[in-house]
């Protein structure tokens, strides 16, 4: 699966910068059993073309936050009853490809997926 913007640009993987935060939310989804949920969003995002992705999260006077920074633009995460499950959720909402993402972008996502790179994609080769 290829993700792309309609931006003039070069094209780059979307990753995740590996800090404490990350590692927070691996940990959160390793707990609680969510670790192929966080597989699959990651997954998708890293298919998107952009740039490294910064996960910052944390509680200021009691008060959960979580957000994601790409370049100049930020996308804040509903609070959760801790950082960690706020930036896991916010993650998953990334992944969906949707309305975060496009504003973490700052620009409309067009995909290249077919029914033939899904056929290809997903088959086996065995004629029936």
């Amino acid at each position: 699966m290829e993700i792309q913007k309609k931006c003039n640009h070069p094209a780059f993987t979307a990753k995740f910068v590996p800090n404490k935060a990350f590692k927070d939310v691996v940990k959160y989804a390793e707990g609680n059993g969510y670790l192929r949920q966080l597989d699959t969003a990651l997954n998708a995002i890293k298919n998107i073309d952009g740039e490294d992705i910064l996960l910052i999260h944390g509680k200021n006077n009691g008060y959960c936050f979580s957000n994601l920074t790409m370049g100049k633009r930020t996308v804040y995460n509903a609070a959760k009853t801790s950082p960690e499950e706020s930036s896991f959720f916010g993650i998953l909402e990334l992944g969906t490809l949707g309305t975060k993402l496009k504003k973490l972008l700052g620009c409309e996502i067009k995909e290249s997926i077919t029914a033939e790179s899904i056929m290809k994609n997903y088959t086996t080769d065995v004629k029936i």
